[in-house]
């Protein structure tokens, strides 16, 4: 391990490992993973991870490559990864995508707002006012645009999208034409 470590990338080095266990039988593969934690997890580390949570990720991709083959982490005495700390991160992860599209989608529909014509923004803003209406809770909220070819619709539909996402509300948007 400790050769491949100068020429090998983490992922490389962390397949090598499995390997080792899998078809080599090390008698003591836990201290083969301590001596070798600082490689195996560099990958982690690079992406911002703190040494505790690569750690993690570390033994749960050794996990994952262990159960491909039928066997287990106890089988090599091994530590169990914390699994309520890598679904901390994912969510986290997951917020701070949410967020990101959220703020782009949000520039996205400022934009496509002031490349809007009279008409076209008259139509937004009634849709609009439609989808902010808090006492609307009885009836589906259905919009129709019906106009010849190559007078807005699309952007008009696709502006409306883009600020409820950017708004956090268009979860459930659909645009159905027909060509």
């Amino acid at each position: 391990m400790e050769e491949a470590a100068v020429f090998q990338m983490p992922a490389q080095l962390r397949h090598l490992y499995v390997d080792i266990c899998l078809y080599c039988k090390p008698t003591d593969a836990a201290t083969l993973f301590d001596a070798n934690l600082n490689h195996l997890m560099e990958d982690f580390i690079r992406s911002g991870h703190d040494a505790n949570v690569a750690k993690n990720l570390t033994l749960k991709w050794i996990q994952d490559k262990l159960r491909l083959n039928n066997k287990t982490m106890e089988e090599f005495s091994l530590p169990a990864p914390d699994f309520h700390l890598i679904n901390q991160l994912i969510e986290a992860q997951m917020e701070e995508n949410d967020d990101n599209v959220r703020q782009q989608k949000r520039l996205m529909g400022e934009m496509m707002l002031a490349q809007l014509s009279d008409g076209q923004r008259a139509a937004f803003d009634q849709i609009m006012a439609a989808v902010n209406d808090a006492t609307n809770t009885t009836h589906p909220r259905q919009y129709f645009l019906d106009g010849p070819g190559g007078t807005g619709k699309t952007f008009v539909y696709n502006t409306v999208i883009n600020v409820l996402q950017g708004q956090g509300k268009g979860k459930r948007c659909t645009f159905l034409g027909e060509h």
